[in-house]
């Protein structure tokens, strides 16, 4: 039996309200709830209960619908110490920001809200050191200005936040030490805001914090940008119903809320279309068979818990130009590779069957438990994973394994284990099977090829990632993992499907992703 530790998002006193609710979402793992209450002390007591089963608020928001207080919190499994303080003026909030570092905690969230006439400022609190700063401005240059200043000097803006008090404007940020880019952007409309997103997304910049800036009677649309290889998805809803229950099938996949949002609907921007019933398909009968099929040296293994790479299946024949050396990739058989169906949830799927992926060159599995090489007897060769005593462990012609002392083996098998070759679109090329992480030579060589690799996984934390080419860093994001007929062919399927709602996610989440590019146009989308 397969137990996974997925989201539950849970929605106390549901209101169907006229609004619009935003979430940043990111690829990540453990619990993640969010719980939205009418009241603060409802709210704390909710708070104080998740806190005791290990949970940590990484967003607290505060908004009005129809006049009525609703306090949400996005909450996910961290285990360290943490407090939400509450003062009634921005110099009891200083003040306790300052005793609380000499405690050593961080702030890592704020939020203004009034009750009843009376201000608060609400920081939430985790143990922590170095850095961390909270700036607040009446005027958004100076607030870029210093934000400037501030990442020169190594600082990173964690959460950004907008209010007024007593008429007057204030632009808050949270800073704390960090590494890597970091922006923050402002749209005078919706429109030039989702265009941006998909503009950072092709610069590596994933969204992590959002704010709508509401002055002089208009809004803008700020976004704090990170750089980051999580995959990262920013969602809007119509309600607060429609926002979980998006957020429970997005957390099937892997997803974890990271930041939430509410307005009213302002106008200029007109809530989201609803729903329709997908259009006939205009271009003939789709059916799953339209789909591209499995691979024929892949095979799905529905109960293991290792990914394997046997060359023991796979025959190359000597080259009549060059003995002695293999032959053309066109000659020989390909290597089975066996995945467990747990690494592939991700991937969208047809009549229960997976579309898999046409556009990649590699593969990666991260946070392994074990792996080595193995003979077609099923001998170990060498568990390099372990540290082997010898120095080196020698391998077909001259390739060898690390087995040093110094190697960090801990951080190899949470890096993962990747390899390159003659599969996907890469299937007919020349290049050799290719595992740079384990062998001191560039490949594989062929002529030796009676071993298996075998990659032994943890059904809970492990991952596969499709790569390109190079088996660079970054793996490949959903809409990048196919070729363009393929793809074109996955979205007349989700049109015309309507019931393969594997694949109707699939295109909706990869066009959400980035909308300038997204295949179905707006006739036919059905979010």
């Amino acid at each position: 039996m397969l137990f996974l530790l997925w989201m539950l998002l849970s929605a106390h006193l549901p209101i169907m309200s006229q609004g619009h609710y935003f979430g940043i979402w990111q690829k990540g793992a453990g619990t993640n709830l969010i719980s939205k209450f009418d009241s603060y002390a409802a709210f704390l007591a909710d708070g104080n209960q998740k806190a005791q089963n290990g949970l940590r608020l990484i967003d607290f928001e505060h908004f009005k619908n129809r006049n009525k207080d609703q306090f949400v919190g996005v909450w996910r499994t961290l285990h360290d110490a943490q407090v939400i303080v509450k003062s009634n003026t921005w110099r009891e909030f200083v003040d306790d920001k300052q005793q609380r570092a000499a405690q050593g905690m961080v702030l890592t969230d704020f939020e203004f809200h009034t009750a009843k006439g009376v201000r608060n400022f609400v920081g939430v609190y985790r143990k922590g050191t170095g850095q961390n700063h909270v700036a607040r401005f009446t005027n958004w240059n100076e607030f870029v200005a210093d934000g400037n200043k501030r990442a020169q000097s190594g600082l990173r803006l964690l959460d950004f936040e907008h209010f007024q008090s007593f008429g007057r404007q204030s632009y808050l940020g949270v800073w704390r030490k960090g590494a890597g880019t970091n922006l923050i952007t402002k749209s005078n409309t919706w429109n030039g805001f989702k265009q941006m997103f998909a503009s950072k997304a092709g610069e590596g910049l994933k969204l992590t914090d959002f704010e709508i800036v509401e002055t002089g009677g208009s809004r803008k649309y700020v976004g704090v940008w990170r750089n980051g290889n999580n995959l990262n998805a920013f969602v809007v809803k119509n309600s607060f119903a429609d926002f979980v229950a998006d957020g429970n099938e997005r957390a099937k996949k892997g997803y974890r809320l990271l930041d939430f949002e509410f307005t009213s609907t302002p106008a200029s921007m007109p809530p989201p279309s609803p729903n329709p019933d997908p259009r006939p398909n205009p271009g003939g009968p789709v059916t799953c068979a339209t789909l591209t099929e499995l691979p024929h040296y892949i095979d799905i293994d529905f109960n293991g818990l290792s990914l394997v790479v046997d060359f023991t299946t796979a025959a190359f024949p000597d080259n009549p130009d060059f003995p002695g050396e293999s032959g053309v990739p066109d000659d020989m058989d390909f290597p089975t590779i066996t995945i467990p169906s747990f690494l592939l949830e991700d991937l969208p799927t047809c009549n229960g069957e997976w579309v898999f992926p046409t556009n990649f060159c590699g593969l990666r599995a991260t946070n392994v438990t074990r792996f080595f090489w193995e003979s077609e007897q099923g001998q170990v060769l060498g568990d390099i994973s372990k540290g082997e005593p010898t120095n080196y462990i020698s391998f077909p012609n001259g390739n060898v394994l690390h087995g040093n002392d110094g190697d960090n083996w801990d951080a190899k098998l949470r890096e993962g284990i990747a390899f390159s070759g003659p599969m996907g679109a890469c299937e007919n090329h020349q290049d050799p099977y290719n595992f740079p992480d384990i062998t001191r030579s560039e490949q594989l060589d062929p002529d030796d090829h009676h071993v298996r690799l075998i990659i032994e996984l943890d059904p809970t934390s492990s991952r596969l990632e499709f790569l390109n080419t190079n088996v660079t860093n970054e793996p490949l994001e959903l809409g990048e993992l196919y070729e363009a007929v393929d793809f074109d062919a996955i979205v007349e399927a989700a049109i015309a499907l309507v019931n393969e709602i594997h694949i109707r996610d699939f295109v909706q989440e990869d066009c959400e992703q980035d909308p300038l590019h997204c295949p179905v146009s707006e006739d036919d989308q059905w979010w």
